[in-house]
């Protein structure tokens, strides 16, 4: 597992801060929480009309298994705080709540990822440049970077061989990279197709028992935040 303070999200801005944008940004935290069982996502069919002979698919979010007495980071609380209120929320609800606090839909990246990265002393912020949306990244941010693409490489070459390959030892990367493993969606499109492929191979068959289920990584699939655009 890759050893670091910092969450998923946090380490893909890091990663490449110029090309963040808020669906990447929330996708990732959606994604981290459902990884990690905080949230689970699952599927609803209704009928959307009594006159409807066909259903409709959605999804909503409800409270995972580790969702009571997690304490939640900085920039996951605008997410988990509904829960105290509502027992399952869907995606769309709760990231239109998010955007509308803020002037701006980048403003959730600059009040929440860089201020806890600024915290951290990952980034440094000039006023000179802060106005222009530029933050530089620290020695302490860049060697991390460098670290994780170093790591984001070795995994990179491990599961391009797996695939249809030993499920045992995909299963293992899977779980040992995490959410980190949505990192190739962009970076290499093809190869994370090919994880999909496989990860809901193993969903339907599940050979290697309950202990190796990769539920969550097909949950974490699933959302969609497409109608925030790019």
């Amino acid at each position: 597992m890759f050893n670091s303070e910092l969450l998923p999200v946090q380490l893909l801005y890091l990663q490449k801060p110029a090309k963040a944008n808020i669906q990447s940004i929330l996708s990732f935290v959606l994604q981290d929480l459902i990884i990690r069982r905080i949230l689970n996502l699952k599927a609803l069919d209704t009928f959307p009309n009594n006159r409807s002979k066909k259903t409709q698919k959605y999804f909503v979010l409800l409270k995972g298994e580790n969702y009571v007495g997690y304490k939640p980071k900085y920039f996951e609380k605008e997410i988990l705080c509904p829960y105290d209120k509502y027992e399952q929320l869907q995606p769309k609800t709760i990231t239109n709540k998010i955007l509308r606090k803020y002037s701006v839909p980048t403003g959730y990246i600059d009040d929440e990822i860089v201020t806890s990265l600024k915290n951290e002393g990952y980034i440094n912020a000039p006023s000179v440049l802060k106005a222009f949306g530029i933050h530089s990244i620290t020695s302490k941010g860049k060697q991390i970077v460098a670290d994780l693409n170093h790591y984001l490489a070795k995994k990179e070459q491990q599961l391009t061989y797996l695939i249809d390959g030993d499920k045992e030892q995909f299963i293992q990367v899977m779980n040992e990279m995490g959410t980190l493993v949505f990192i190739f969606k962009k970076d290499n499109p093809d190869l994370f197709k090919n994880i999909i492929s496989m990860v809901k191979r193993i969903h339907r068959s599940k050979p290697l028992g309950h202990e190796n289920d990769l539920s969550n990584f097909k949950e974490a699939i699933n959302i969609d935040l497409s109608f925030l655009g790019h």
